[in-house]
């Protein structure tokens, strides 16, 4: 994922995985992947914001 990033082989990478749901049955998934070095706080601002 580095690579298709244009990443060092190294680098930290954040992968998002989200289910949403309706009627307790899986309507949509997705996977999203972001370099970690432009989010450093992405964990606290996804906690707040959820996007």
């Amino acid at each position: 994922m580095a690579e298709r990033l244009r990443l060092a082989p190294d680098a930290t990478i954040i992968r998002l995985c989200r289910i949403r749901t309706s009627d307790k049955q899986p309507v949509y998934v997705n996977t999203k992947v972001f370099p970690a070095n432009l989010f450093p706080d992405f964990e606290q601002t996804y906690d707040v914001r959820q996007s």
